[in-house]
């Protein structure tokens, strides 16, 4: 939209998908057989979706952990996420999003 609304481009076509309501479930080792004891399954959207390989912590703690680090209490976060909902609902009533 900004880039529209600059004079960047007249045209811009974007496209994407949202599934984790449908992440499977995993069960290592389940091919060759599970032997004696039981599978342990999985939850894909954690392992592929929702955790950090190079930090090993799930993505939630991201957030935390930068507001930590740059000292944002919840109460600031909270103003901030009223205020850009409030700037979005302006902008469309505005009709800033019209087609």
């Amino acid at each position: 939209a900004q880039a529209i609304r600059a004079g960047d481009h007249q045209c811009i076509v974007a496209g994407g998908m949202e599934s984790m309501t449908n992440a499977p479930y995993y069960l290592p080792q389940a091919r060759a057989g599970q032997r004696l004891g039981h599978g342990t399954l999985v939850d894909g959207m954690i392992q592929d979706g929702l955790w950090d390989v190079y930090n090993d912590f799930h993505m939630g703690m991201t957030a935390e952990l930068v507001a930590d680090k740059y000292e944002v209490g919840r109460e600031a976060q909270d103003a901030y996420a009223a205020e850009s909902h409030r700037r979005a609902v302006a902008a469309i009533a505005a009709g800033a999003f019209a087609a």
